[in-house]
């Protein structure tokens, strides 16, 4: 499936601070701070928002790159899979998405 074509971008990193720490839980803490709020976020959220803080990068583009987390290396899986993380940050204001 090809999503729509938009580029995803997160918070600026003045804005956004990230914590992780070397668990085997794989959870990390977001605090945006522009609004104050604090969220507790998945591994690959925390590397979603890693590879989109310098540059904005495609669904596709963001799969390709994260495609050796994942056991089945299904193009299409790992595109809904990024796509859905990507939209439940853009619902807690973590991340934009622009049209390219």
């Amino acid at each position: 499936m090809t999503h729509a074509a938009a580029l995803w971008l997160s918070s600026p990193a003045e804005q956004l601070k990230l914590k992780s720490w070397d668990t085997e839980d794989g959870l990390a803490v977001a605090y945006n701070v522009r609004t104050g709020d604090t969220h507790l976020i998945e591994d690959m959220a925390l590397q979603l928002l890693g590879l989109i803080r310098l540059s904005p990068l495609s669904v596709e583009a963001l799969a390709q790159q994260l495609a050796s987390f994942f056991v089945e290396h299904d193009d299409e899986i790992i595109q809904e899979y990024v796509f859905a993380s990507l939209m439940q940050l853009k619902d807690i204001g973590l991340v934009t998405d622009v049209a390219h």
